[in-house]
């Protein structure tokens, strides 16, 4: 078989399930061996291989290996780099340290390295329900609130230092600034997979790059941009196509007329009053065949709806953040173009990786030649392409004090500025909203 990992051979699994059928061995590897799965992502890639103990006694276990694989008919090689190894089990009857017994392998690429990585702090995260951002969740505690990048890099820069490589830029796909991420006591990879879900996006990992370029690049699911350059890589190949899964759908009941972006509402509401500000959006482009009027699908958002009393004071950008909502949810679920769900071609093939329009990517050779597997995102592959929300915030008891001289801008030593509103029982409603400086009681 034309593949090596840290250029030791691997076996051949065709032969080696032939000798285990009849001897009546274990089988539970046929199907998995040898081949390379790539997902879209931050859960790591898995591989299987079949290798002697001979060879695995000179590899070294502690550092990331490549998995070449080797096509006969055009005599080209392809290197996946940085795969670790998580598992080794003998599946042939052997003696400890039997040098021909053959070893079921699993690897992982480097982002089961990013498994213990954590984060502990809180992005754009309010001191009072309607008042400014607490400073030491703000850029670089500067009180000028984080935008989707500077908070992206900021978690992206706890990963482990050897294995994260460049921070991959975000696409400009959604509106306004986060707010309220709190990411305390929480590992790294779910900081990201939140980040991205809330923007419609995915991490995409290269395989084949060398360790200290861009492998990493964060994509927007279904961006019709990208279409033409997909479907050009498939034409591209249809020669060496071997197998696929062809659907024929109809839209009827796929695609919601509209969806309600939902804002929690701040001040805090009473008990049983609804918290929700909400936005209805109608899907901006053309209406696809067999959309259901009235139809809707709910989308949470990171952004609080601001009242002071009855009024609602910040309208103007929740309306244009529901719309980048509406945009983003639309773009992942419409999926204009496509049937197909799972291509398998001839080879170890690289034009298509995992993207805006590709889950997973595999390479294998199961004893018939190497072949690469694409499975395509499904429609509605992200139902709801929903943000899954965060910790709700707790309000601490907090002294507020009117400077004496409101010409000062520096509010004293242990204090921060803030708004005071004053409740006016007659009408019901907020007013004469001031400056002031604000002080938790416990400090």
């Amino acid at each position: 078989m034309g593949a090596t990992f840290a250029d030791q051979p691997l076996v051949d699994p065709k032969t080696l399930y032939d000798q285990c059928r009849m001897l009546g061995l274990r089988q539970d590897w046929v199907g998995l061996a040898n081949g390379l799965c790539n997902p879209a992502g931050v859960r790591s890639g898995i591989g299987h291989l079949l290798m002697t103990r001979a060879s695995l006694d000179l590899i070294d276990f502690n550092t990331p290996q490549s998995l070449s694989i080797f096509h006969e008919p055009t005599s080209t090689q392809i290197d996946f780099e940085s795969l670790v190894i998580t598992e080794c089990e003998a599946i042939t009857p052997s003696f400890p340290g039997d040098p021909d017994a053959v070893f079921h392998v699993r690897v992982a690429d480097i982002r089961h390295l990013w498994r213990f990585a954590v984060i502990d702090a809180g992005f754009n995260l309010r001191e009072t329900p309607t008042g400014n951002y607490r400073k030491e969740t703000t850029f670089e505690e500067s009180g000028t609130p984080h935008t989707w990048q500077q908070m992206f890099d900021a978690v992206w820069e706890t990963l482990p230092a050897d294995y994260r490589g460049d921070t991959p830029t975000l696409p400009e796909v959604t509106e306004g600034t986060p707010e309220a991420f709190d990411f305390y006591a929480t590992y790294t990879i779910d900081a990201i997979e939140m980040i991205l879900a809330r923007l419609g996006c995915a991490l995409t990992f290269n395989p084949t790059a060398d360790p200290e370029d861009a492998i990493y690049s964060v994509v927007p699911l279904g961006d019709p941009d990208a279409y033409e350059t997909f479907t050009a890589s498939v034409d591209d190949l249809a020669r060496l196509r071997l197998d696929d899964n062809e659907g024929l759908e109809g839209n009827l009941g796929r695609v919601p007329a509209q969806v309600n972006v939902l804002f929690r509402k701040q001040m805090p509401v009473a008990n049983g009053e609804n918290p929700w500000h909400t936005i209805t959006v109608a899907d901006p482009n053309d209406p696809v065949p067999g959309q259901l009027e009235d139809t809707t699908v709910w989308l949470i958002d990171d952004l609080t709806a601001d009242y002071q009393g009855d009024t609602l004071t910040n309208v103007t950008g929740l309306t244009s953040r529901a719309d980048s909502r509406a945009a983003e949810y639309f773009r992942s679920v419409r999926r204009d173009g496509h049937s197909l769900r799972r291509l398998v071609y001839s080879g170890a093939q690289i034009s298509i990786l995992p993207g805006e329009w590709v889950s997973e990517v595999s390479w294998f050779d199961r004893g018939g030649g190497v072949m690469t597997e694409v499975k395509l995102i499904p429609d509605n592959g992200q139902p709801t392409a929903e943000w899954p929300g965060n910790k709700p915030q707790a309000w601490r008891e907090t002294e507020i004090v009117r400077p004496d001289d409101e010409s000062e801008d520096e509010p004293p030593e242990g204090y921060t500025a803030g708004k005071v509103v004053r409740y006016d029982a007659t009408t019901g409603e907020w007013v004469d909203r001031h400056d002031c400086w604000i002080r938790d009681t416990d400090t």
